[in-house]
């Protein structure tokens, strides 16, 4: 459990409070805007709660075998680990526990079946188990002191099993952020580079498909695996690609201030490095041990990828540039949160570099959404 210890006291002051409200009132839901934390925040309260011996077990219910596999991830990051209750469970397999149950008739079997008091109900896209379905009961009888219930998205007029314990808008997180200037850098590759694109998400979308149909979970880990390596290649390509390492270090070594470089590749860290180590002290964080170092230098230019958005404290910057990052909101706002410190009077441009026709443009967009900000859109 060494990696998720200390979770509390790195989440942000909001997500504090929703953990705390939560194990005040031992059951309730918590609504957060997509982004938000929600998942870290239910592991949060999971590690206080075994901490304290408040409870011996968590089973976490799921919508989808994909969603399944996030929190599995999630979970072994914060030093526990998970394991999968099957779709058909017996008296034999049921206490297999810590656990996911796919949202299903037989979640309706497990939960009912379940007698232990000392088991934390955890219950992602809990607006599904509002009053008419099956889980709305499950989730009322089931015999633990301590559910929680995770939601973007309550629907008003409909009754659930719990009331909302804490709730936060998209406005109201943003008092807890410096200002923000938002820049969409546009940059245009070749032809080849949309060819090869648009065969990988064809692909992905297609195993997407097929495997919210899967319920072997070995033939859903292998299409898993086969989706991840698509996603890593469509990273490579989108990271590497010449236009955007060049706009990156353009606008870099035009703007002043402390800045942090964000991008998805190694290859692409050491590309980045050589080039903007003729305009100024640079600093690449690769792995974690070099990480930790950050809070001992006085750096120009930081440059990293995924070890930053895992924890790590940064140094206050003035400038967050996304040579290349991910679809996924919630990943695409760590990176950039964490960049977001200091006084709420400060201002932090941020400067996404975007190819046309692909989810960066999407994601820009659904970042601006998320900060309230008008970006400034710039063709490179």
């Amino acid at each position: 459990m060494s990696e998720g210890i200390d979770l509390f006291s790195r989440l942000r002051e909001y997500q504090r409070e929703a953990v705390n409200a939560f194990i005040s009132s031992e059951q309730g839901i918590v609504e957060m805007p997509t982004g938000a934390g929600k998942t870290y925040v239910a592991i949060a309260a999971i590690l206080e709660l075994l901490k304290s011996g408040k409870i011996q077990n968590y089973i976490v219910t799921v919508p989808t075998i994909a969603l399944a596999f996030q929190w599995y991830r999630e979970l072994n990051k914060a030093g526990l680990h998970p394991t999968f209750i099957p779709r058909e469970p017996n008296m034999s397999n049921i206490m297999t526990y810590p656990g996911f149950i796919k949202y299903t008739d037989s979640m309706t079997k497990v939960i009912t079946l379940i007698p232990r008091k000392e088991t934390m109900l955890v219950i992602d896209e809990a607006h599904h188990i509002h009053k008419g379905t099956k889980l709305y009961e499950a989730v009322a009888k089931f015999p633990a002191r301590y559910k929680l219930g995770l939601s973007a998205t309550l629907t008003t007029g409909y009754q659930y099993p719990m009331n909302t314990v804490y709730k936060i808008t998209t406005q109201q997180i943003l008092k807890y952020t410096p200002k923000v200037k938002l820049h969409i850098v546009q940059v245009t590759p070749t032809p080849a580079f949309y060819q090869m694109y648009n065969r990988y998400t064809t692909n992905i979308i297609n195993l997407i498909s097929e495997l919210d149909q899967i319920t072997n979970l070995k033939e859903g880990a292998r299409i898993e695996a086969q989706i991840s390596r698509l996603i890593s290649l469509r990273h490579t390509l989108m990271a590497l690609d010449p236009h955007v390492l060049k706009a990156t270090v353009d606008i870099s070594k035009t703007l002043c201030g402390k800045q942090i470089i964000f991008t998805l590749r190694l290859s692409a860290i050491r590309k980045l490095e050589s080039e903007l180590m003729k305009y100024g002290s640079v600093y690449s964080v690769i792995g974690k041990q070099s990480a930790k170092r950050l809070s001992q230098l006085n750096v120009d230019r930081i440059i990293a990828a995924k070890a930053l958005s895992e924890g790590i404290d940064l140094p206050e910057v003035d400038v967050v540039i996304l040579s290349s990052y991910p679809r996924r909101l919630r990943t695409l706002i760590q990176e950039v949160g964490r960049a977001m410190r200091g006084s709420t009077e400060k201002t932090v441009m941020i400067y996404t570099i975007a190819i046309p026709r692909t989810y960066e443009i999407m994601a820009a967009k659904e970042l601006s959404a998320f900060l309230g900000v008008t970006p400034v859109i710039e063709k490179y």
